[in-house]
């Protein structure tokens, strides 16, 4: 809407713009990323023996995931050292920050990162 200002004794031509005052609850937010941390974890028999390795994501702080076995893989067993197990858990953190979803992990992804043969 235009509208020229002023008064009869000093007459402009200058137009006024009214610009509606937009709703701050309507405009739309920019998505809130999600803080995914991966830490690894020993993994120990019922009789309390060491068996290996797992990992827990924690998101904004909180634990969400708990994986004592390398997921994708026919069986129940952890991880053989600490370091696949953060290898994992690092993949699935990110994968989840990019997706905010649940991250799957693929038995093509182990092999690439060299957790399993093919």
């Amino acid at each position: 809407m235009l509208s020229c200002a002023g008064d009869k004794e000093n007459k402009t031509d200058t137009p006024v713009v009214n610009t509606p005052v937009t709703d701050t609850a309507k405009t739309p937010q920019a998505p809130v990323k999600l803080v995914v941390e991966a830490k690894t974890f020993e993994v120990k028999t019922d009789e309390g023996k060491p068996w290996g390795w797992g990992y827990d994501l924690y998101v904004d702080g909180k634990k969400t995931i708990h994986q004592n076995i390398i997921p994708a893989v026919q069986g129940n067993q952890p991880f053989a050292t600490e370091q696949d197990a953060r290898k994992v858990g690092d993949f699935a953190a990110d994968k989840m920050m990019k997706t905010g979803e649940f991250p799957t992990i693929s038995v093509e992804e182990l092999q690439e990162m060299g957790i399993i043969k093919p």
